[in-house]
Order: structure tokens, then sequence, then C-alpha cells
């Protein structure tokens, strides 16, 4: 729809003249006054400048400003008393100047925020992002939301969208690298009438009784990637190339709970009509709920595998280890382990090797890597970053050396980006021989 996008520019004659008389009476006054007053002089006392140079009182010198600010701190105190009225007019100057400035960026940034917004938005003259409320859970189903926009005045017509997949396995040559994230494109469900109004419009054709989930495709992909500077640097590209399609993809479908004020959602599930439902629950239920759940699919799944069997179960998000030891405990299987990744320990804001220390009973398997640290503002390379492990701020010899002592046994991975560098690390630092 941003094709078919049309901004218009609006001039205001009236108050543009009133801008232009402005300026040139702004512009007369600040040159007619000078004149008047060279006007009144010959040249040679122009030439001279002796109405400039004033002798009047002396003004006592101020020690404060000659200890803070030395010389130019007392000669700037005596021309300020020397001065009063010029000083006062450089001051009101520059106020208004970065007044002047704050006024004209502020209004630039929202010009471009409304220009980017209508582009987003494509032709929609609205966009709606519903904010939940637990309280309100009833009214805010997308039906009754939906019923709601159709049934406001000058509303024509309402596209009910949802954006929670990606698609796995795509690396774009001179996009993607090893400094940064690999392009994940999004899909997005929309209702089948507004579907087939979209497919019909771009003459696309759509079975709807071929018995799969048909997809139409933009193919046209943009990535920003910025460099440390914060540089950024744009690149556009095709996902798939025209011969490819049509073709069949994976979807890689995300499933770990995340929190929306206070409410954890717990459950999501898309149907074969393409209707998503969703199960939140309050924050100060969620880990018994999560953890009995576990422990009765897990001892359910082991009842029926056999006993020479290791499972291990990696903390991703977790902030601290209670959850997938709670699991543990409650399985309290032989078979049923841990796998402990020291950088995803690193996000949580509790130190790797306390989660060590504390979970060293069940561990079976680590997962090495190292980073800086949860994400923060200005921070562009803190998160998961799966760095070397001399690169960041996990003390990675301090663990390796308690992780020896306390699970001897156990077996380790390294999943840092560059394993080469790892690997000489360990070697270093006397971990391998």
């Amino acid at each position: 729809g941003a094709e078919s996008t049309t901004i218009k520019l609006i001039i205001n004659i009236p108050l543009l003249l009133v801008a232009v008389l402005i300026v040139m009476a702004t512009t007369f006054i600040s040159a007619i006054i000078p004149a008047l007053r060279a006007g009144n002089l010959s040249p040679v006392d122009s030439i001279r400048q002796n109405n400039e140079i004033k002798i009047g009182k002396k003004f006592r010198r101020s020690l404060i400003l000659s200890k803070l600010f030395g010389i130019e701190g007392m000669l700037a105190s005596k021309n300020y008393w020397r001065n009063r009225s010029k000083y006062r007019t450089t001051i009101i100057s520059l106020t208004l100047s970065i007044v002047l400035f704050i006024t004209a960026s502020s209004f630039s940034s929202y010009l471009t925020g409304a220009s980017n917004d209508e582009f987003y938005s494509g032709n929609m003259a609205l966009v709606y992002f519903p904010y939940f409320d637990y309280e309100q859970l009833e009214n805010m189903m997308p039906e009754k939301t939906e019923e709601i926009l159709r049934s406001a005045e000058y509303v024509t017509n309402v596209i009910r969208i949802r954006e929670m997949y990606y698609l796995s396995g795509f690396n774009i040559p001179g996009v993607d690298n090893e400094d940064d994230l690999p392009t994940v494109p999004s899909v997005v469900f929309m209702d089948d009438e507004n579907f087939r109004k979209l497919a019909a419009e771009e003459n696309i054709p759509y079975d709807p009784d071929s018995g799969k989930i048909e997809a139409i495709v933009y193919n046209l992909g943009v990535r920003n990637i910025y460099d440390e500077e914060g540089n950024k640097k744009t690149y556009e590209f095709k996902l798939f190339e025209e011969e490819e399609l049509p073709k069949d993809v994976s979807i890689l479908w995300f499933s770990a709970p995340y929190e929306i004020d206070n409410k954890f959602m717990v459950y999501e599930n898309v149907d074969k009509n393409g209707e998503i439902y969703d199960i939140y629950i309050e924050e100060e239920y969620f880990p018994v709920w999560f953890v009995n759940r576990h422990v009765e699919f897990w001892k359910s799944f082991l009842a029926d595998h056999p006993q020479d069997i290791t499972i291990c179960v990696e903390n991703v998000a977790e902030r601290d280890p209670e959850l997938i030891l709670g699991i543990l405990r409650g399985v309290e299987d032989p078979r049923l382990r841990m796998c402990l990744d020291v950088g995803h320990a690193n996000l949580s804001g509790i130190e790797p090797i306390e989660w060590l220390r504390v979970c060293a009973p069940y561990i079976s398997h680590y997962h090495i890597h190292n980073n800086f640290g949860a994400p923060a503002e200005g921070k562009r390379s803190w998160g998961d970053r799966h760095f070397a492990l001399g690169n960041g701020n996990i003390d990675m010899k301090a663990l390796l050396t308690l992780a020896e002592e306390l699970t001897p046994n156990a077996t380790a991975a390294i999943e840092s980006y560059d394993p080469e560098e790892s690997v000489q690390w360990l070697k270093d630092n006397g971990f391998l021989i």
C-alpha cells in the first residue's frame, strides 16, 4: 500500500507573507539603528571610535573569579559590569537562538516521524495497537475490538493482522555477517476476507480450498546495519529469486513465555482458520504453574523412554536458576539433567558462577561463550552475542576452574561465532593441551 500513498505539500500564502514581512522588518531595524548613529558622527570620529571608549568608575577586581578562571574570568567580570546592556543583549540573543534551534529541530523531528508513520501505515488512515488490560480481557478479544472499530464513524474497512512468526534459514550475501544477527523475515497473518481482497488487487492466484496455508511474498527486504561508530548503511535485497517461487517454507516458532504488565503469556496457538488464542497468568502464580506443567510432561515422557538416555534442560531467558531447578527436583530422574549456558546466565543479572554453584548437582553439559551482559542504552555490543571466551565480562577462567572442580564428568560445547579464537584461549589458559 505504501506505493499508493500521496503526501500533500500545503503552502499558506498569508502566513508566508507575514513571515517575509517580519524578516524584512527585523533586518531593516537591525540596519537602521547603527546607520542613524553613524550619521551623527563625522568620518574622522567614526574612524577614531572615540564614543566607543568611555572612561567611567573603576571596577573592583573579583578575587574569586580570578582564582577560579584566571585572567580570563577577571576580564570577563569587568567587561560585564562595564557593558551590562551589551551583556544582556548577548544573553538574550543566545537564548533566542537556542530556543529557535530546539524548536526547528523538534518540528523537523515531528515532520519526519509523521512522514514515516504515513509510509508505515500505507493507505490506512489509522494503525491501532491494542493495550493489554488483564481486568478488561473480555473486551479485548480481537473480534470485540474489530467490532468497535467497524462501528466508528467514517471507518470503511478494518484489517486485523498479527505478526508472530519468523522464517528461518536466510542469509543475505553482503548483508548478514558474523558481527550482526541473520535476517529473519516476519510472517503476518490477516483475516481471510482482506487476504482475498489483497490477492485480487495484486492479481495473485489464490485457492482457499487448496488445503495449504498460502502466503503472498513481499520480495524486497531492507536492512539497516550500524557500525561501532553508529554509522548506518542500508541494504536492499530479495528473499527469493523469482525462479524459486512458489516454494514451501518452514516456520520457526518461538514458544518462550514473555511478560506483559506483570502477566505471563503461557500459551499461544493459531488454529486452522488463522485465529490466535492467548492465555495469560498472573506473575506471582507463573513459576508454580510453569514448574508443575513441566514436571508432569517430563515424568510422562521419561516413562516411555529407555534408561540409558540423558536429556539436558538448557537455561535460556530465566531470571534465576529456580525454575529449572524446580523442574529437575520435581522429576527427580537421573536421565533429566541440566545444560548450563553460561552466556545466557550472564544476561539474567546473576553471575554465571553463582548459577554454577547452585546448579552443580544437576549439570551434565555446558554451553560456553562470552558476552557483556544484558543489553543497555547505548551498549550496542551487549546481549546474547556469543563472543569468544576471552571477549566479555564473564570471568571464564574462574568459572571453568570451578566447573572442573564441581562437575568433573560434565561435557562442554563452544558456542561462539569464532571457535578458533575460543580454542586458542582454552589452550593459553591451560584447559586444553
